[in-house]
């Protein structure tokens, strides 16, 4: 979808002097603590053009694991055909990687060791009634309970 939108705005030849804040914005509305929207600015020169990609490079995109050679930049200032489309099939990707990991890390339990007494294992319950003098008198399950605490 989002390809499919930056190629209908390239088709209405729109002079391509936006590509670079629309790619912002696009980051911004699925990731958007990873970029901030007044680092760029509009204009029509190459030269800011370059600029708003090599802050889009340096910040989100390597945050993201896409990196940016200078040739791809500088055809992306340019406005040379077919360079925004190939970006953008590949940040979907990036993007779709990134919010699955956050979806994976927010969905995952996390067990929480700050006290004792909200695990449902604790070192007492694990410990009690064992005198540790001698290692071989040291139950083979309640080994197993102790790696498994202090593992986790």
């Amino acid at each position: 979808m989002v390809i499919l939108i930056s190629i209908d705005i390239v088709s209405f030849d729109l002079k391509v002097n936006c590509l670079g804040i629309l790619t912002a914005e696009l980051v911004k509305h699925y990731l958007p603590d990873l970029i901030n929207l007044n680092n760029y600015v509009l204009s029509s020169s190459v030269s800011q053009k370059k600029v708003n990609w090599k802050l889009l490079n340096r910040k989100p995109f390597a945050k993201l694991g896409l990196n940016l050679s200078e040739t791809i930049i500088q055809q992306l200032s340019d406005g040379k055909a077919g360079t925004i489309e190939i970006l953008l099939f590949k940040l979907r990707k990036k993007i779709d990687q990134e919010i699955e990991i956050r979806h994976k890390i927010k969905s995952k339990p996390i067990v929480s060791s700050s006290s004792p007494q909200q695990s449902s294992i604790s070192l007492d319950n694990i410990t009690s009634n064992i005198h540790i003098d001698d290692p071989n008198n040291f139950p083979m399950e309640k080994r197993e309970q102790l790696k498994f605490f202090f593992l986790n």
